[in-house]
């Protein structure tokens, strides 16, 4: 980990690839899940009405 000339932290290049792919593997299947079952609570509710 080395300290960049403005501050910032910066990973090695080894450690973000497998940060995103974990975010990758996590998050967004977590949030598509989210998405889909808020979705299919609002058809199902009756509340599409027009």
């Amino acid at each position: 980990m080395k300290e960049g000339n403005n501050g910032k932290i910066i990973l090695p290049k080894e450690l973000q690839k497998e940060m995103l792919k974990f975010f990758l593997k996590t998050s967004i299947p977590r949030k598509k899940q989210e998405k889909n079952r808020l979705l299919s609570e609002q058809k199902s509710d009756g509340s599409d009405k027009k």
